[in-house]
């Protein structure tokens, strides 16, 4: 059944499968025709808002539960919206929870552990497009995050008396 189909009906459990990224994702990247968009009333300011809509009308279609199926390295930005605000957890085939921390800068990736000579941290999953870092401090298992670097005093250019 189609999600526009299911608008009314109800159901315990909801699978929706594709939440990935890309041309054929949810939401797709595919630009809309032209023509179409003469005809459709103006952008709205939220991105992908239709896209949006149609997929909570998905998600309260549950009275129990929903399983969104994505691919590793490509999750929707909707998956990751509810992951870094809702909290939602992330598991793999088995049903192993997976320690998710979705990146403060970019909102799309995941951080990463990685190494340097420095030694142990996390660094985002997009890096080259996105270049956000932060120490590590615990165990690996479940690490606690502060910003990389610490805080900065702010900038006081230097002037001379005349």
């Amino acid at each position: 059944m189609t999600i526009h189909a299911s608008k009314g009906g109800e159901a315990d459990y909801i699978v929706i499968p594709g939440m990935v990224s890309g041309k054929w994702g949810f939401p797709s990247t595919i630009p809309n025709d032209p023509v179409l968009r003469l005809a459709m009333p103006a952008a709205e300011k939220f991105p992908k808002a239709e896209e949006r809509r149609l997929f909570y009308v998905a998600l309260t279609r549950a009275r129990r539960g929903v399983l969104l199926v994505t691919i590793n390295n490509r999750e929707s930005r909707f998956v990751m919206e509810l992951i870094r605000d809702q909290a939602m957890l992330r598991t793999n085939a088995i049903g192993e929870v997976l320690h998710s921390i979705v990146c403060p800068r970019c909102g799309l990736g995941f951080m990463v552990e990685r190494t340097s000579k420095r030694g142990a941290f996390l660094g985002c999953r997009r890096y080259a497009r996105c270049k956000t870092t932060l120490a590590l401090d615990g165990s690996p298992s479940m690490p606690v995050v502060k910003p990389a670097g610490g805080y900065r005093k702010p900038f006081t250019p230097y002037r001379r008396n005349r």
